[in-house]
């Protein structure tokens, strides 16, 4: 029989290790703000920064479920 004080890990290291199994979705992101004109500058330093967000989430493998 397995201790009570070793179920847990146990337990807890089989969901982890079926969660790693669920296919992956996509997920399309509209980006609208400026890219020319006036508010370029606004809009490029916008985009960098979601392209940053979007390759932090991805390396993480953290999307969340909607």
């Amino acid at each position: 029989m397995i201790p009570q004080r070793m179920l847990t890990p146990l337990a807890l290291a089989a969901v982890l290790a079926a969660g790693g199994a669920q296919a992956q979705e996509t997920y399309k992101l509209a980006y609208i703000d400026p890219l020319s004109g006036p508010f370029a500058n606004v809009g490029e330093m916008m985009l960098l920064h979601t392209r940053y967000a979007v390759e932090d989430i991805n390396a993480r493998a953290a999307c969340p479920a909607a």
